[in-house]
């Protein structure tokens, strides 16, 4: 039996615990560590803001629905102009085959994506970066 020189690194998948968040209005799902809750889900119109929360820790995640694409790039393109003239590292990052960016500054991280005409903003203050990144990774766009 011929066994190659490198062996075949094994990812295990450290959310498949984790709860499950899906909402079918505002296209996407995500997970979160399944010790949090979700403290407040809240929708004003053009806009849906949810918190998830455990000691110590939270997360914010907004959507907003702009009048057309372009003015959802624009919002994008305005908060990132903010983040890098407050000195903040700005990542471009790809998951799922949808671009999106991360701010790093001394307060937190913070993710950004737009999809059609919605705005997609992930905020947290005083996180770990690898959680952050975990959960992150888990967010999807509902088809």
């Amino acid at each position: 039996m011929e066994v190659s020189e490198e062996p075949e690194e094994i990812i295990e998948d450290e959310t498949i615990d984790w709860q499950t968040y899906r909402n079918e209005k505002w296209g996407f799902e995500m997970k979160y560590p399944r010790h949090w809750h979700i403290e407040e889900e809240k929708e004003e119109g053009v806009h849906f803001g949810i918190a998830f929360m455990d000691t110590g820790e939270s997360l914010l995640f907004m959507v907003y629905r702009e009048p057309s694409e372009i003015e959802a790039r624009a919002a994008l393109d305005e908060l990132l102009e903010q983040a890098r003239e407050q000195g903040a590292e700005i990542k471009e990052i790809i998951i799922d085959s949808t671009r999106r960016y991360k701010t790093v500054d001394s307060f937190g991280f913070s993710a950004y994506t737009v999809k059609d005409n919605y705005f997609y903003w992930f905020q947290s203050l005083f996180f770990k970066e690898l959680l952050f990144d975990q959960i992150l990774s888990t967010f999807r766009f509902l088809e």
